[in-house]
C-alpha cells in the first residue's frame, strides 16, 4: 500500500505548515483557510440531478426490457456498469476541489482525502465513458442492424471508442498510480504529466461524440418516413449534441487547466462537464 507522507510529519511540522497555503495568493489578496470560497456546491448540485434523471431513466429501462420487451440486449449490461461507475461525488465532498488553491494549506492540499477520490475519479471517468459511448453503438447495431453500412459503422466506432479509453485509462493509471516504495503525494506530482494530456484526449472524446451524433441522423434520413415523423425521429437523436457540446466545454476548460497553476480551481468545471 502506498504511504502517506503527511502522517510522517511531525505534530511541530504539521502546525507550522498549516499556515501556509499550497500557492502564493495574487497581490492584494489574503489566504483564506477558514471560511474560502467554494465552488462545489455547483458541482454537487448538478451532478445530482443528473444523477436523479439518469437513475430515473435506468430504471424505467430495466423494468420495460424485464417485465415488458422481456429481452436483454447487450447496451441493457453496459447501462448497469455506467450507473455504477458514474458517481465521483466524493472527490469534492472529501477533498478540497473547487477551493482557491491559496485557500488551502500544505497538509490539506497533499492530503488523502484529496489526491485518493481524485485518483479514483480519473480512473472511474474514463471508465464510465468508454461504455457509455459503447452503449449507443450497441443500440444503433440493434436498431439499425438490417443497414449493412450502419453494422460497419458502429463496430468500427466500438474498436476506436474502446482501442481510445482503454490507452487513456492505462496512461492514466501508469502516470498516478503510486509505485512500490511511493507515497500517493510523490505519485501526485507525475500525475500532474496526465495534464499535457488532457486536451488531446477531450479531442479524441469530442471526435467520438460527433461520429455517434451522425449515424444515426444519416440512417433515419434515409429511411421511406413521412417527413413530419423523420423530423421527429432525428429530433430525438439530436439530444447528443448535448454531449458535443460538452466535449467542446472540456476542451476549452483543459486548456484553462493546463495554463495555471491553481490546479484545484480549475480543475472543478472539467468534472462538471464530464
Amino acid at each position: 500500500m502506498a504511504a502517506d507522507l503527511v502522517s510522517s510529519w511531525t505534530p511541530e511540522e504539521l502546525d507550522a505548515l498549516s499556515n501556509v497555503p499550497a500557492l502564493a495568493p495574487p497581490p492584494g489578496i489574503e489566504s483564506n483557510f477558514a471560511d474560502p470560497q467554494n465552488q462545489s456546491l455547483s458541482f454537487l448540485l448538478v451532478t445530482s440531478i443528473l444523477f436523479g434523471v439518469m437513475t430515473i431513466f435506468f430504471v424505467n429501462r430495466i423494468y420495460t426490457k424485464a417485465f415488458i420487451i422481456r429481452k436483454y440486449t447487450w447496451d441493457d449490461y453496459i447501462v448497469h456498469i455506467i450507473l455504477g461507475s458514474s458517481n465521483d461525488i466524493t472527490c469534492v465532498q472529501r477533498g478540497k476541489v473547487g477551493v482557491y488553491e491559496w485557500d488551502i494549506n500544505i497538509p490539506d492540499v497533499l492530503s488523502l482525502n484529496l489526491l485518493v477520490p481524485q485518483y479514483l475519479a480519473s480512473i472511474l471517468t474514463e471508465v464510465a465513458l468508454l461504455f457509455t459511448k459503447a452503449t449507443f453503438l450497441f443500440m444503433y447495431l440493434s436498431i439499425f442492424g438490417p443497414l449493412r453500412w450502419m453494422r460497419i459503422s458502429a463496430w468500427l466506432g466500438l474498436l476506436v471508442n474502446t482501442g481510445f479509453y482503454l490507452a487513456v485509462l492505462v496512461a492514466n493509471m501508469i502516470l498516478s498510480t503510486p509505485r512500490p516504495g511511493q507515497s500517493w503525494q510523490q505519485a501526485a506530482v507525475s500525475e500532474l504529466e496526465t495534464l499535457a494530456l488532457s486536451i488531446p484526449q477531450a479531442v479524441g472524446g469530442l471526435i467520438i461524440d460527433i461520429f455517434i451524433l451522425v449515424l444515426p441522423i444519416i440512417a433515419v434520413s434515409k429511411l421511406q418516413l413521412p417527413p413530419q415523423r423523420k423530423l421527429g425521429v432525428i429530433l430525438i437523436f439530436m439530444s447528443g449534441a448535448l454531449a458535443v457540446a460538452a466535449s467542446i466545454l472540456k476542451i476549452y476548460y483543459s486548456y484553462i487547466l493546463i495554463n495555471t497553476t491553481d490546479l484545484t480551481w480549475a480543475g472543478l468545471p472539467i468534472n462538471i462537464v464530464t
